[in-house]
């Protein structure tokens, strides 16, 4: 592949991940420093390498194999603890190690956008390896639905997480009930949406001859296409809601 493609499957998988991170800067009153916004996310890269070399080993220990997980609650348990708890923890650490200390987080509303920051960081790298030598059609499709599915998915889990932060840190004596409240809807939220995305695909068929859509299961597709709807748009709204909550605390303060 000539190098210029590489260059256009970097910018393009990385454009989902700007395109949010203007969004949701625009949000604080005080903006944070580049600098600092740009090792988060970074760090958010190096995190989805993290979490993909950590989920390959469980599989490997445990021999684990998806394909032959056929009944739903072994599938779940496996989205669950494996795909979606690893990759939440991983984009949590970032924060913990490399925010959570530091003199730029001086106000409630910075919790939730580096934990947004750093999931955007995540969802970039997965996305370059998902559109890498794709067809640039093909490659332009799939950047348009990460960026209104995977994408967004991950800011919101990540974002609702921050939030519960926030509560832990203003309310010490609850402080491990809301981080686990924060944590847990997190993970759910995630595994939810693979779900429904694995559904989504199971759902349909796509000649290879003619590019036509047969759909397998109609059933499947229309519950799996309202569920992701729902999920999304929910978890969005609820986030946003909290997000206008926590900058009516005005004060600059010392988490």
């Amino acid at each position: 592949m000539a190098f210029y493609l590489y260059i256009f499957y970097i910018l393009l998988g990385i454009s989902p991940s700007i395109i949010w991170l203007l969004f949701y800067l625009r949000k604080d009153y005080y903006p944070e420093p580049n600098k600092m916004v740009i090792k988060v996310f970074l760090w958010g890269i190096v995190s989805a390498l993290i979490a993909a070399v950590l989920q390959i080993s469980i599989i490997n220990i445990f021999k684990i194999n998806e394909v032959e997980i056929k009944n739903f609650i072994p599938f779940f348990l496996y989205n669950f603890f494996i795909i979606s708890l690893t990759e939440e923890l991983v984009k949590y650490l970032v924060i913990r190690q490399k925010v959570l200390k530091s003199p730029e987080l001086d106000e409630p509303i910075d919790v939730v956008l580096y934990m947004v920051i750093a999931a955007l960081g995540f969802s970039a790298i997965e996305n370059i390896l998902f559109i890498l030598n794709q067809p640039i059609l093909t490659s332009l499709g799939i950047t348009f639905y990460r960026f209104v599915g995977a994408t967004f998915l991950h800011t919101l889990s990540s974002g609702i997480f921050g939030y519960f932060l926030v509560l832990s840190f203003l309310n010490i004596k609850k402080k491990n009930k809301y981080f686990l409240i924060g944590f847990f809807l997190a993970v759910f939220l995630h595994t939810i949406f693979n779900l429904c995305i694995i559904g989504f695909g199971s759902s349909i068929l796509e000649n290879s001859f003619t590019g036509e859509i047969i759909f397998k299961n109609v059933y499947l597709f229309c519950v799996s296409l309202v569920s992701l709807s729902v999920l999304l748009l929910g978890s969005g709204f609820y986030l946003s809601y909290k997000i206008k909550k926590i900058k009516k605390i005005k004060s600059i303060c010392k988490l």
